[in-house]
């Protein structure tokens, strides 16, 4: 399948309860094993967890501005 897309990744517990630096390694890995050729939209494996807060989902936001770069 070489054209998949894959929409989310992140499990929604990891993000709301990890620490920054296990949040940035997860974006990292993933972008690494699943995206670095194209195809991954990075996002949330299917809802947020109940109470995570909004700087967590900045956090996330900001390392995969800093770490999920596409090569042209």
């Amino acid at each position: 399948m070489p054209d998949a897309m894959i929409h989310g990744h992140m499990p929604p517990f990891l993000l709301r309860n990890d620490s920054p630096a296990d949040i940035r390694a997860r974006v990292i890995s993933d972008f690494k094993d699943a995206g670095a050729g194209g195809g991954l939209s990075v996002a949330t494996a299917g809802s947020l967890a109940a109470g995570t807060g909004v700087g967590r989902m900045r956090w996330m936001m900001l390392c995969v501005q800093e770490c999920c770069r596409y090569q042209n």
